[in-house]
């Protein structure tokens, strides 16, 4: 009896043993939801979903099957971060440009990976006869990944090259679908069509629920449809966003003409505003007179914000740049109080005194 016993216990702890490996080697990790390592989107329907294998825009939703590790080719030189490597063997000629990992993705995808572009390897890639349509173990194309990670020039080449948009991933997306800059966004724009930013306003019925009762710190966008600085300042905006988009940040605007009842802390005299809200904060902190660029922006973020803004490159750990791949234009910094045609919201007065909040020193 204590001989079945013991069989069993071994047999339920080896069942236990494959059962974790088989989640392990799943390629795709659970989906977060807006941040980079503790991403929490909020709920941000308009944020597309985030990538799941540490920093890849694809996700587990189905349990795709992993293949076996090829040793000894171009992908698996792309798969351990070794771009010098890639570019040697594409110089040689003799090596399959549509070589794959374990997880069914190119070299033209990793080309793609987040704060880690590498335009010249695609570009040798296209002309080197690389498939711009293979789809990953989840249907992502190369330029899911380049829009997903906010490469525009990378992005432009496989449009340029061919790639076919209308390849749905298996979540039903297309790859505008993850476009969350308007810069990204208007690639896919038709001849004339305005583009919209993609980022959730927010109102007065979901104020405390995503920004009060957040549980990640919270950057907000104050502007009006009629303030022309803002109009200028909303592509910075939607950059920033975009390249610091899986971190520990959820990124909101907030068109203060029409919400007029949002919490008085939250009240601003100038426009535009950018304001950040922390974790369990009470008042916000603004950001006062600085250069409106994602430089600029991101390095007080840096300083300011709860948790270290972290991404994740060539599988390690690293705190977020103070610029990107993409800069957007360069903007100079607004004289105190300017205002272009914008409407007040009820209560707050707009002026050239400096914003009525906590007088924190930022």
């Amino acid at each position: 009896m204590r001989a079945t016993l013991l069989l069993l216990v071994a047999t339920l702890c080896f069942s236990a043993v494959l059962a974790e490996e088989d989640y392990e080697d799943a390629p795709w990790g659970d989906e977060t939801s807006g941040d980079e390592e503790v991403e929490d989107d909020g709920g941000d329907e308009s944020t597309p979903d985030e990538p799941s294998r540490d920093e890849d825009p694809a996700d587990s939703s189905g349990g795709s099957a992993v293949a076996p590790k090829v040793k000894g080719t171009i992908a698996e030189k792309a798969d351990n971060g070794d771009w010098k490597g890639v570019l040697k063997m594409l110089a040689e000629g003799k090596h399959d440009v549509n070589a794959v990992n374990e997880y069914q993705e190119s070299v033209l995808h990793m080309t793609n990976m987040p704060h880690n572009a590498q335009p010249e390897a695609l570009k040798k890639l296209i002309a080197g006869g690389a498939d711009v349509n293979m789809q990953d173990a989840d249907g992502c194309t190369p330029v899911v990944w380049a829009v997903h990670n906010n490469h525009y020039e990378n992005a432009k080449m496989l449009l340029d090259a061919g790639a076919d948009v209308t390849i749905k991933d298996k979540k039903g997306r297309i790859p505008k679908d993850h476009a969350l800059s308007q810069k990204m966004r208007s690639l896919f724009a038709a001849p004339g069509e305005v583009v919209e930013s993609p980022l959730s306003d927010l109102t007065v019925a979901n104020f405390a629920k995503e920004v009060q009762k957040s549980e990640s710190d919270v950057v907000i966008y104050a502007y009006t449809p009629t303030c022309g600085y803002c109009r200028d300042f909303s592509p910075i905006y939607d950059e920033l966003a975009a390249g610091l988009r899986r971190t520990s940040l959820k990124f909101m605007k907030l068109d203060v003409s029409r919400e007029e009842k949002i919490p008085k802390e939250y009240m601003v005299d100038r426009l535009p505003s950018l304001l950040i809200s922390k974790i369990g904060a009470t008042q916000p902190l603004f950001y006062e007179d600085g250069p409106r660029t994602v430089k600029a922006i991101t390095t007080w973020l840096q300083k300011k914000a709860t948790h270290k803004i972290m991404f994740t490159r060539n599988g390690e750990e690293q705190e977020a740049p103070s610029t990107f791949e993409q800069e957007a234009p360069t903007e100079a910094a607004l004289p105190k109080g300017a205002i272009d045609g914008a409407a007040a919201p009820a209560g707050a007065a707009l002026s050239t005194d400096p914003p009525a909040h906590d007088g924190s020193e930022l």
